[in-house]
């Protein structure tokens, strides 16, 4: 098996994005999951207007190639840039995307320094952000 074949928990075309990847910024204040409604529903939310972040790592013999953010604000955005473990600089690949599109990113090939992060903009805790996921390819 290589790894081209192994992809990202078994799956060679997609990585899931969970609640439990966001992280706030550093507003000092905790992303957290409502769950008044569970079971039925559940969701993770942002204190006040904090964006939250999700770090994804491309899996070797892959390139990410398309990024999707689920969420209740549709009116808020998103945004995908390219980190590395070895700098603090990051660029961006991909334009602003509403939440509930997919955005085509510039193609992010895996490397064994790099990773996605994904920015979603809040303006209130009433943005509720369900998950997403990125789209991969083997190379």
């Amino acid at each position: 098996i290589t790894a081209a074949t192994l992809g990202h928990h078994g799956s060679a075309t997609r990585i899931k994005i969970l609640p439990k990847d966001f992280m706030p910024d550093d507003s000092g204040r905790p992303v957290m999951m409502e769950d008044d409604n569970f079971p039925g529903k559940i969701h993770l939310f942002s204190n006040s207007s904090a964006n939250m972040y999700a770090l994804v790592d491309i899996p070797t013999g892959f390139k990410a190639t398309h990024v999707k953010i689920e969420g209740s604000d549709t009116s808020q955005h998103f945004s995908v840039h390219e980190g590395a473990i070895d700098t603090e600089v990051t660029a961006q690949r991909g334009a602003d995307t509403d939440i509930g599109t997919e955005a085509d990113i510039t193609d992010v090939t895996s490397s064994t320094t790099n990773y996605l992060i994904i920015r979603v903009e809040s303006n209130g805790t009433t943005d509720q952000i369900f998950g997403g996921y990125v789209t991969i390819a083997a190379v």
